[in-house]
């Protein structure tokens, strides 16, 4: 009789192991981001400029949820409060007309322009890769005729084909179809036509990324109001949000700043 690879001692130690992963993997598993509190995380304390976090508790009427302070425990505020405010502050972003032909009239002239650089571009990269096809075959020719050893074959050829993938890549990334980026465009313009209603009916995850893609700097909540030290760039030219004049000035600022690439993040 063979001696037990694994004895009886250590398997059940194993299997205990095992059998305790198995429930954990089991668990349900529970969901952190509640929807009562959607500026968790983006909500900084005005008395110590500490992130916020938030609860909820049981009152007389029900649950209720809190924005808090856990480092100086001087802030409390409802969060049905704070998160009314915050909607109001989007329903103030009213996107001006002229803004939204402006905004597509050079997005259309700048993609224009990029197209003829791409143009250039792909045509010399496609000459690159060739160029380097042409080695690799080289390459196997000399090694073929033992003219280059094994070692030196790879490694040349691994040099290669990491350039021609990121030509390739290049590529790739320049040819983006008109249509297909205008239709984007459209789209997300319309959600900045009515971004307080979409933020309304989004998901809480939904509801996170179009602050985080908004409001780029920290939130505080004072005088019943949120307010931020930053918004997106693009968006404070796009929205008339009550500190933006109209003018040639204005539409100067935009046009710059859209040919800068500066475009408002994907989260929107």
């Amino acid at each position: 009789v063979h001696e037990a690879i694994i004895n009886e001692s250590l398997f059940n130690k194993v299997q205990d192991i095992l059998d305790s992963r198995s429930k954990k993997i089991n668990r349900p598993k529970i969901n952190r981001v509640k929807p009562e509190l959607p500026l968790r995380g983006f909500l900084y304390c005005t008395n110590c400029n500490n992130v916020l976090t938030g609860s909820g508790s049981m009152g007389n009427g029900g649950k209720y949820f809190y924005y808090h302070c856990n480092h100086c425990g001087q802030i409390r505020v409802r969060a049905n409060e704070v998160n009314d405010s915050l909607l109001e502050e989007l329903k103030s972003l009213k996107i001006k007309p002229e803004y939204t032909k402006l905004f597509i009239k050079i997005f259309k002239d700048q993609f224009s322009a990029n197209r003829k650089d791409s143009a250039k571009t792909k045509s010399v990269n496609l000459a690159k890769i060739k160029k380097l096809e042409e080695r690799i075959i080289n390459l196997e020719d000399k090694f073929a005729d033992d003219e280059l050893s094994a070692s030196d074959y790879q490694k040349m050829k691994s040099r290669y084909d990491d350039q021609i993938e990121k030509l390739n890549s290049e590529i790739t990334e320049v040819n983006i179809d008109l249509q297909t980026t205008n239709s984007m465009l459209q789209k997300a313009l319309k959600l900045l036509e009515s971004i307080d209603s979409v933020y309304l009916n989004a998901e809480v995850e939904d509801k996170q990324k179009l602050i985080g893609s908004i409001f780029k700097g920290k939130m505080y909540f004072e005088g019943n109001k949120v307010r931020t030290t930053d918004m997106n760039e693009v968006i404070k030219l796009i929205y008339n949000n009550n500190k933006a004049s109209g003018g040639a000035k204005k539409r100067l600022e935009l046009k710059n700043q859209l040919q800068s690439g500066q475009v408002a993040p994907a989260g929107l």
